[in-house]
């Protein structure tokens, strides 16, 4: 292990995105999203990261900001402790494999 790759706590969070449609209804959409940390356990402060991450992603989908109108928190599942290397290990290939 490098000096700049310290163990983290890692957590999946599944969330649902309500959102202003370009016709002007509100629609819905789950999202996942990944937190790091040095305790196992989620603050108050990473929900609001993880509400922040599924947004950033549903503006990835749509291609740009849109009027969000809420975020909700599905699910937190805690995937175990380990470097940022390690987490990431095989996303390269997996990436290339759906392109």
């Amino acid at each position: 292990m490098s000096k700049t790759s310290k163990l983290q706590h890692y957590h999946l969070v599944a969330g649902t995105a309500a959102f202003v449609s370009e016709n002007g209804d509100i629609e819905h959409t789950n999202i996942n999203t990944t937190l790091a940390g040095d305790e196992r356990y989620v603050t108050a402060k990473q929900v609001g990261l993880a509400q922040q991450g599924i947004q950033m992603r549903l503006f990835e989908r749509t291609g740009g900001p849109v009027d969000v109108r809420d975020v909700f928190i599905v699910g937190i599942s805690y995937l175990g402790h380990m470097t940022p290397e390690k987490f990431m290990h095989g996303i390269e290939e997996l990436q290339q494999n759906a392109a």
